[in-house]
């Protein structure tokens, strides 16, 4: 979609993000025919992504299990989950005794596949960065583009934050950000030496925090260590330098230098908005509420917010004007709920692995 420069384009819903969250809430509002622009800036690498079979219900509800089944270059079945501690040994969970499966993710496919479901539904694809978004008299928002080509304008009753970790449009009208514990991760992606990937994600602790890795629909195997930055093992330099160890040990033909030109440092903290909506704003994903990664939540809680906020504009559109205020308490339950159980499984280990790093996983909330 273009735009003429300084012409402002006036739709219902403006969604900040075109990843996962973004794309999907874009196109159920779309199916339900509003008028959606999703304005999409280039997404950072990411970490190899898995979909635990909790999120069966989400996917089946967006049609995702189908397309995922049928998709073998977007996802790959995961099995379980095959532990390692060092207190306890080894802990096996799989998931087929339950009847059911997993995913591991190729997310540029992924968000390729979103895109084109969001576009064959209705939605407009901007391609662009929001540099400001203000508050309109009497109601609803513009926003100010930077794209390749030129500046433009974008006006709507709602916007949807689907921006990240970094929030970036609510915490401009207004919103603050919890962070509950500090995480950092060094990933690589690695071309896999087998024909077959490993049905089973292999998580691995360590005193200094833990690792894992994933085999992938790309023939690539995904590794990444996470730690504390708040100590030694946590600074970015060193965490590269655990990554690089890990590989060198499981993947004797990788290159160092190869492997520096494609780590990347992700911020892995558990964090939440003090509120995910309010006055014609939502946001979605990541931007809402931000997931430990031993939850493995993050891509259940994008399609599942994205779901829960589409119903919320719906609804707030035909004049409930408590859509909003219940989709917030229903994103920050969700929340609570999975910190209360990573904190009961951090203080079961850290009853047996009696290191800093595993101690530190229990403490309060600090607000930033």
């Amino acid at each position: 979609m273009t735009l003429g420069e300084g012409t402002p384009h006036v739709c219902e819903v403006a969604i900040a993000g075109g990843g996962p969250a973004g794309a999907t809430a874009g196109r159920i509002l779309a199916g339900w025919g509003f008028d959606v622009v999703i304005i999409a800036a280039p997404e950072g690498e990411k970490a190899g992504e898995v979909i635990g079979p909790e999120a069966i219900h989400i996917l089946d509800a967006l049609g995702l299990t189908e397309l995922f089944a049928r998709s073998p270059e977007i996802a790959t079945r995961c099995d379980g989950v095959v532990s390692h501690w060092p207190s306890s040994g080894m802990d096996h969970s799989d998931h087929r005794l339950r009847g059911t499966c997993g995913w591991v993710i190729d997310r540029p496919c992924l968000g390729m596949a979103l895109m084109k479901l969001a576009l064959e539904n209705g939605c407009r694809w901007l391609y662009g960065t929001v540099t400001t978004c203000r508050k309109l008299d009497p109601s609803g928002y513009q926003l100010s583009v930077n794209t390749r080509d030129e500046a433009q304008v974008v006006e709507a009753k709602f916007v949807v934050d689907a921006t990240g970790r970094t929030g970036s449009i609510v915490r401009r009208l207004g919103a603050r950000r919890i962070v509950d514990d500090r995480l950092i991760a060094a990933a690589t992606c690695l071309d896999r030496t087998t024909s077959q990937p490993d049905p089973y994600l292999r998580l691995i602790a360590t005193p200094d925090g833990w690792w894992y890795c994933s085999d992938g629909p790309a023939g690539d195997t995904r590794v990444a260590v996470v730690a504390d930055p708040r100590l030694d093992a946590g600074k970015p330099q060193v965490l590269g330098g655990a990554l690089r160890l890990i590989v060198k040990k499981f993947h004797q033909a990788w290159q160092s230098n190869e492997l520096a030109s494609r780590m990347i440092i992700l911020d892995a903290s558990s964090s939440r908005l003090d509120r995910c909506a309010q006055d014609g704003w939502l946001a979605v994903g990541d931007a809402a509420t931000a997931f430990d990664p031993l939850c493995g939540q993050g891509l259940a809680q994008a399609f599942g917010s994205a779901l829960a906020a589409a119903h919320a504009v719906r609804e707030c559109s035909a004049g409930n004007a408590d859509a909003l205020v219940a989709y917030d308490h229903a994103v920050q339950d969700t929340y609570r709920h999975s910190r209360a159980q990573l904190e009961l499984r951090y203080a079961y280990r850290a009853e047996s692995e009696r290191t800093p790093f595993w101690r530190a996983r229990i403490r309060p909330s600090a607000a930033v």
